[in-house]
């Protein structure tokens, strides 16, 4: 259809990469067209969440205000609760998403879909020493890349949050 639909600080509140990212991934499930964006092949998403309950939220919001399917939800979008341990240790998400492959049926065939996984924030689910180290963060981003090796990945982080205007001209 098309239509545009209230975004997401709508539903909880702030602006932040949990209420941005979330309802894109409602898009690569197939619950929902966002702004004109629809999938065209659905798959399942695997969502490791900082907070869960902010999740909820939106999901709720979604679902009741802007018409995201909630049996679409319930049955392709996998909300888990997010576990800070080194990437490699991660196989809680990694056997999720191994289980949520989806079939898409084509005219040449079927064929299998790889979920889609999220990692929303890398500080709340992949240890290091110190986040401010860039070669820990690299290592991790890489580890990362090994264990979902095959799935699409998206991992989100903070960012400076006392940058002023001057600093972001500055930039």
């Amino acid at each position: 259809s098309g239509s545009r639909i209230p975004s997401a600080r709508t539903f909880c509140g702030g602006v932040g990469k949990t209420s941005s990212l979330l309802p894109l991934a409602l898009v690569a499930c197939g619950a929902i067209e966002f702004s004109g964006i629809k999938a065209t092949i659905k798959r399942d998403v695997v969502y490791a969440a900082e907070d869960v309950d902010q999740c909820k939220r939106i999901l709720h919001g979604m679902t009741e205000v802007a018409g995201a399917d909630p049996e679409i939800i319930r049955a392709h979008f996998h909300l888990i609760e997010a576990k800070r341990k080194p990437v490699h240790e991660h196989k809680d998400i990694q056997a999720l998403a191994e289980q949520s492959y989806r079939e898409n049926i084509c005219p040449n065939g079927t064929f299998m879909v790889p979920p889609l996984v999220v990692i929303d924030t890398a500080s709340a689910n992949i240890h290091l020493e110190n986040s401010s180290d860039n070669s820990q963060v690299s290592t991790a981003v890489a580890g990362a890349r090994s264990v979902y090796r095959g799935f699409p990945l998206w991992i989100t982080t903070h960012v400076a949050k006392t940058l002023k205007r001057a600093d972001v001209r500055d930039m």
